[in-house]
């Protein structure tokens, strides 16, 4: 079963938080430049996922349309 446009959305806005608190978590003074690629990769990996839920999005709503 495909998720509705509201749940792709809401889905979307937990991926945000997760994206916020691994960025806010890169600011620290102290972390070293490891764990800044370690938080680079799991950034990319939360937009990445983000951007396959607006596709879904995307097709569910072209889908509609028809």
């Amino acid at each position: 079963m495909r998720k509705s446009v509201h749940h792709q959305f809401a889905d979307i806005m937990a991926n945000a938080e997760d994206i916020a608190v691994l960025a806010l978590e890169a600011q620290g003074r102290d972390v070293t430049p490891e764990m800044h690629r370690i938080l680079v990769a799991h950034l990319r990996s939360g937009l990445e996922a983000v951007d396959c839920k607006l596709t879904a999005i995307t097709a569910i709503l072209d889908r509609s349309a028809r």
